[in-house]
């Protein structure tokens, strides 16, 4: 994939549960990386539960793997535009390990 097809700003999160003063966890989301990166929407979908409407929409997400991406994991998340991706499955899309290809789904 050519460098150009790589235009959005994408940061990658990894969250971390702490205790808070009541002893309750509290969940906060720490950047692991920003990098450029291709989104690109694949298929949508909704569904009514509990009479509300939810729609969900499946992207994929292509960057540059570094050592810093390497602990990103299904669970973690992205964010790009306003918009949050709970990633789903993290694959190299080569034998050098140069490309990632995250499948990630936005809950709307």
């Amino acid at each position: 994939m050519s460098i150009g097809e790589r235009r959005q700003r994408v940061a990658f999160q990894t969250a971390s549960v702490a205790r808070d003063a009541f002893g309750e966890p509290d969940q906060t989301w720490t950047t692991l990386a920003t990098q450029w990166a291709l989104v690109k929407p694949l298929s949508g979908s909704e569904r009514t539960r509990a009479n509300e409407i939810h729609g969900e929409i499946t992207t994929r997400i292509v960057t540059r793997n570094n050592s810093t991406m390497d602990s990103l994991n299904p669970g973690d998340r992205a964010t790009w535009d306003g918009r949050t991706y709970d990633i789903k499955a993290v694959i190299h899309r080569d034998h050098r390990r140069s490309e990632l290809e995250i499948l990630a789904v936005e809950h709307l």
